[in-house]
């Protein structure tokens, strides 16, 4: 038998970070519902490795340990292999398996990609729910006058509560 290990992310800007290779985008999904599929992308890469190709259907445990089924609609590919979004975790653009000490299949580790809109409405029906912010910032783009102006809209950032919408209210991050 064979596991596998999703990791599930909803990032409103990977269109920019990704070029679609087959299939489409996932569509937002409002509910988990074991009737109805959630779409999913994955890397070309992961799609080889977990053996998945566009239109099967897989499914995945929520917290409540019900079944959900997950659709592949498409595969990406990294528009920048080197960007920070792929660099930053590189875990995203490949996956992997780990063979069973039996030699009788293994688990594979992948990431997929839900519709960012989904998330507020389906992301607390599955485990490790992490919200990862990106402050961006090149170093090539800092000078010593530049220091402090920098200092300064980092310590707002970091300071400012974010409004974000779980569950269906409102609610503050802080960082």
């Amino acid at each position: 038998a064979t596991n596998d290990l999703l990791s599930m992310q909803a990032d409103p800007l990977l269109e920019s970070d990704a070029v679609l290779v087959t299939g489409s985008w996932p569509a937002a999904t409002t509910a988990v519902d074991a009737d109805r599929p959630i779409q999913v992308v994955v890397t070309s890469a992961s799609a080889r490795v977990l053996h998945w190709s566009v239109g099967e259907t897989q499914t995945i445990t929520t917290v409540n340990q019900t079944q959900q089924p997950i659709i592949l609609v498409g595969t990406i590919r990294p528009r920048e292999p080197a960007s920070d979004y792929w660099q930053l975790d590189t875990n995203r653009a490949l996956a992997g398996e780990v063979p069973s000490p039996d030699g009788n299949g293994g688990t594979f580790y992948g990431t997929m990609w839900i519709a960012a809109d989904s998330w507020p409405d389906i992301g607390t029906a599955f485990d490790g729910q992490t919200i990862d912010s990106w402050f961006g910032l090149s170093a090539h783009g800092i000078t010593a006058s530049a220091l402090p102006g920098t200092v300064a809209d980092l310590q707002r950032y970091l300071a400012v509560a974010r409004p974000v919408l779980a569950s269906n209210s409102q609610q503050e991050l802080r960082f």
